[in-house]
């Protein structure tokens, strides 16, 4: 389903139709390029049962959906086990999409697509960082345009020891390099069971991704790592906020950025009482400061699991 804003008023929700055949499905991330042009991703359930990626299109309140193509070697008689799972618009004319899906060989594949002028493209697979697993469990979990010419996307693969590593993969004048490892906090273990989760770009030389891995002694802990002219340094453990415990299970879930200067980012973590708590971290001038927790709405009970996990966009 779908809902709109208009002056501080949500509309009542509209059903989305999905391709011929498809039974059930889910939209999984919507971008705006402006105030009457829309795009939503996700997967549905097609007649033999299998999962297929698709991309919903909503002008002035009208949505329409397709089912994306992917990429040759993709798995068609046995179950494709497609998911759009990202999305950005630079312009009305000009988004991309991220995702993964399931080759002949039954290894899961990272993919990308394009929309020029309402047209979208087949999906492209990515190659996956040097070191990556023939059979890698792998996904694009968020991707941010800068521009139409410059996008960058992030999510995790595993390594050939069966590891799970973060990566991140540039986009410029809409070819695609090979994905990169991100290099993680020192302290990270050797398995890390890394993932970068969300990315944002305040311009084409500066943008900010987060994510989790683990660290030696096996804990959980959120980091941040930055590009700057393409170029992306190493991932830098956060600070939780005091009374997080030691095994906070931290995980930032989103960020965004309104200036090369000024983020802030959100996610959850494990308090000692053992309650998930929701927290916020800001960047100012490239300086992140420790996290705060956010208080939840009055009411929320304190004796039991709250269970708060908040997202920012």
């Amino acid at each position: 389903m779908a809902f709109s804003e208009t002056n501080g008023v949500w509309s009542v929700a509209t059903a989305i139709t999905l391709p011929s055949g498809g039974s059930t499905g889910s939209l999984s991330a919507i971008a705006c390029a402006n105030s009457t042009s829309c795009y939503a991703v996700g997967f549905y359930i097609d007649a033999s049962g299998y999962w297929q990626a698709m991309v919903s299109s909503g002008t002035s309140g009208t949505w329409s959906t397709t089912k994306l193509t992917l990429p040759s070697g993709a798995a068609t008689a046995s179950s494709p086990s497609a998911v759009a799972v990202s999305i950005a618009c630079a312009s009305a004319t000009s988004c991309y999409g991220t995702g993964y899906y399931t080759d002949t060989s039954a290894h899961s594949q990272a993919m990308v697509f394009s929309e020029t002028s309402g047209t979208w493209s087949a999906a492209a697979m990515v190659t996956l960082p040097f070191g990556a697993g023939a059979g890698s469990a792998v996904n694009l979990d968020s991707i941010a345009c800068a521009s139409s010419t410059s996008c960058y996307a992030i999510g995790y693969y595993e390594d050939t020891s069966g590891y799970m590593q973060a990566m991140v993969v540039n986009e410029t004048s809409g070819t695609w390099g090979a994905a990169t490892m991100v290099t993680l906090p020192s302290g990270a273990n050797a398995n890390p069971s890394a993932a970068a989760m969300s990315i944002a770009c305040a311009s084409s030389t500066s943008c900010y991704g987060v994510g989790y891995y683990t660290d030696t002694s096996n804990n959980q802990q959120a980091m941040v790592f930055s590009e700057t002219s393409d170029t992306w340094g190493s991932a830098t453990k956060l600070t939780l906020p005091s009374g997080a415990k030691a095994s906070a299970n931290a995980s930032p879930t989103s960020i965004a950025c309104t200036s090369s200067t000024s983020c802030s980012s959100v996610g959850s973590y494990t308090d000692t009482s053992n309650y998930q708590q929701g927290m916020v971290f800001s960047e100012t001038n490239g300086t992140w400061g420790a996290a705060a927790k956010i208080t939840p709405p009055p009411g929320t009970t304190t004796t039991t699991y709250p269970n708060v996990n908040p997202e920012i966009g």
